[in-house]
């Protein structure tokens, strides 16, 4: 059986670029779990100190920055730019897992979360939170990526985005 020390997180973003209704691009990208995001596991998870969160939501930030281990939910606006009015949907997108997920991995796959573009923009990543609130600066930031390459948008393209969550 394996200790809890050696259990390891890992997250994936997946991210699809449409324009005019035809894909252009895909890629994944590996994130960080943040300290705030391994705390929050070890304390809900493995020591029962704290509520599990009951909902997940995913974003997209433009800011040219590789997301730090000291990143929080209250640094998402100001550290990593989240777009905001940049895209049309009014909350950050739920982050609803599969159903059939099993219990080392799950993943949002069946229900990816939809971004519509209002402008020309560069989209640098993606994180990870526990509130749906766009700019919001409350919650748990569980993980961060930096995409690489970034991603070039346009008004009315559309972005898919997928992220699975692995234990190892």
């Amino acid at each position: 059986m394996q200790n809890l020390e050696n259990i390891k997180h890992k997250g994936i973003f997946t991210l699809e670029h449409f324009r005019d209704g035809e894909l252009i691009g895909s890629d994944k990208f590996e994130n960080l779990i943040v300290t705030e995001g391994k705390n929050y596991v070890a304390n809900s998870a493995y020591n029962n100190k704290i509520a599990a969160q009951p909902n997940w939501f995913v974003a997209l930030y433009g800011n040219n920055v590789a997301p730090s281990d000291s990143l929080t939910a209250a640094d998402v606006a100001s550290i990593l730019g989240e777009l905001n009015t940049e895209v049309a949907e009014a909350t950050r997108p739920a982050w609803t897992p599969n159903a059939g997920n099993s219990g080392a991995s799950s993943s949002n796959s069946e229900a990816v979360a939809v971004f519509t573009m209002t402008q020309d923009d560069t989209v640098y990543g993606a994180f990870f939170v526990s509130n749906s609130t766009k700019a919001g600066t409350t919650g748990t930031l569980l993980a961060a990526s930096a995409f690489s390459p970034s991603r070039a948008v346009q008004t009315n393209d559309v972005l898919q985005l997928t992220y699975e969550i692995q234990l190892t």
